[in-house]
């Protein structure tokens, strides 16, 4: 878990929006467990799946990146990419 409040995704992805989250999650230790909050989205995009996919990416072994609130529209999007695979390795609260 992180030190802050989990980061908020936004309720539609617009770089304005994502610009904001990026320095935080990377200035995060990446041995540190990343929190996202998906409670706000309303249209899940490219932009954010990437996001998280990215974070996920850039965690040490052991770090986990988890989602609160996430919903049928968080779900869908990773499996209308084809990515429900690496969705599964997220955890969810």
């Amino acid at each position: 878990m992180t030190d802050s409040s989990p980061l908020l995704l936004p309720d539609r992805a617009h770089p304005a929006d994502l610009a904001q989250i990026i320095p935080t999650l990377q200035a995060l230790p990446v041995a540190s467990d990343v929190w996202f909050d998906a409670g706000a989205i309303t249209q899940m995009t490219f932009p954010v799946v990437h996001l998280v996919l990215s974070a996920q990416a850039s965690r040490e072994a052991g770090a986990k990146v988890c989602i609160a609130d996430a919903d049928e529209i968080f779900f869908d999007a990773f499996s209308t990419l084809g990515l429900f695979s690496h969705m599964m390795k997220l955890e969810f609260t």
